[in-house]
Parts: C-alpha cells; sequence; structure tokens
C-alpha cells in the first residue's frame, strides 16, 4: 500500500481530486509548486499524518486539514 509521495517541485497547480482515493498514504509532500487552492479532500483521507505544502501560493486553508497530523494511529 502506498504510504508516501513527493511530488515537490513539479509545477503543480492543483491537486487532484483523485487523492482522496490513496486511503493508506501516511506522506503527501507538495512543496515548492504552484497550488493555490486546496480541495475539500482530506478529511476522507484519514492516515494522513504529514501534508507538506511550503512554497506554494496559498490563499486559505480548509477545515479539513485541521485534524491532518493530529489523528490516532
Amino acid at each position: 500500500h502506498l504510504q508516501s509521495i513527493d511530488l515537490s517541485s513539479n509545477k503543480l497547480e492543483n491537486i487532484p481530486g483523485e487523492f482522496s482515493a490513496l486511503c493508506n498514504l501516511r506522506i503527501l509532500s507538495l512543496a515548492s509548486n504552484f497550488i493555490a487552492s486546496i480541495p475539500d479532500i482530506f478529511d476522507v483521507m484519514s492516515s494522513l499524518r504529514e501534508l507538506n505544502l511550503f512554497e506554494n501560493k496559498l490563499h486559505g486553508i480548509p477545515k479539513s486539514l485541521e485534524t491532518v497530523g493530529t489523528r490516532p494511529d
């Protein structure tokens, strides 16, 4: 099962909604891209513990990200 993805520095402009199907994903790095908004998909990604969005063009953070990294294993 895929547990970690690093898509840093790939000139991404958005986060595909299909990521929500990666139910075992624990670490997702999307740093250094051109992402301006975050889809509200992370509430269904219950295994996600670490999300790196450093150096993007974000305008806000959805409520679904409030519990990333604080969920019990």
